[in-house]
């Protein structure tokens, strides 16, 4: 029996936002975190390759997913 965890329901693979200028829009992607959690999903599943993560920094993926941790409470969160 492996050690992972099962997971049901509906999940949601996040993009990440960005401004004109190429920055992440930190404050698009919390309103998207509150978004798709207030319509009723199971899991995120936060940088993967919608999430553009080939295209950030160490230092903007940590902050990406600070963000979504800190907007998600107690969601579970794939990566």
């Amino acid at each position: 029996m492996n050690n992972l965890k099962q997971f049901n329901g509906t999940g949601v693979a996040l993009v990440t936002p960005f401004k004109k200028n190429g920055e992440v829009d930190y404050a698009s992607l919390e309103k998207l975190v509150k978004h798709v959690i207030s319509g009723g999903v199971e899991y995120l599943v936060a940088l993967g390759t919608t999430a553009e993560s080939v295209t950030l920094t160490k230092e903007e993926k940590v902050s990406v997913f600070k963000t979504i941790c800190k907007v998600s409470g107690n969601k579970t969160l794939l990566f």
